[in-house]
């Protein structure tokens, strides 16, 4: 009954990155999610390619 309860905190994270280094001639490189459970990593595809070359992105 004396014994002290530890109290463990899980994490969890999720993040999505191009990954480069298997971008096509075209420019096109598939999308990555990232799964992050207790410092363990795992990557899935997402099956999703996104045209490297085009900069969609308005920023200012």
């Amino acid at each position: 009954m004396g014994q002290k309860m530890s109290k463990k905190k899980n994490t969890f994270y999720l993040s999505c990155y191009l990954k480069k280094s298997n971008a096509l001639k075209t420019g096109e490189a598939p999308i990555y999610l990232r799964i992050t459970v207790n410092k363990k990593i795992a990557a899935v595809s997402l099956q999703i390619k996104y045209n490297i070359k085009i900069n969609r992105l308005n920023i200012g």
